[in-house]
């Protein structure tokens, strides 16, 4: 459906573990990741790892419900305006100053 939508674009389904084809395929913009929608986070979060070193893609999108599940409760603390990390690692600190912030 998507090649008859968009026929310019360049297309190509592959399997996702095997990064060393995928790398001499050579660069890709985008990749879209489907495991069934449903696999473990142990098994998922390797691969997308693996896939963002080799091919450093501009967007990975990816189905999969249980990483939706985790990024719905997830805050992105770096995003977070005067939050610093004490340089002893001091976690009463980094409470301290998330609180401020929020």
């Amino acid at each position: 459906m998507a090649r008859s939508r968009f026929p310019r674009l360049d297309f190509l389904e592959a399997d996702a573990s095997d990064v060393s084809a995928l790398r001499a395929r050579g660069p890709s913009d985008k990749i879209f990741v489907d495991v069934n929608g449903s696999r473990e986070l142990q098994m998922l979060l390797p691969l997308l790892e693996a896939l963002d070193a080799a091919l450093a893609p501009e967007a990975l999108v990816v189905k999969n419900a249980p990483l939706k599940r985790l990024l719905m409760r997830a805050s992105l603390v770096d995003a977070l305006p005067n939050l610093a990390l004490a340089p002893s690692g001091d976690g009463a600190l980094l409470r301290r100053e998330y609180k401020r912030c929020m």
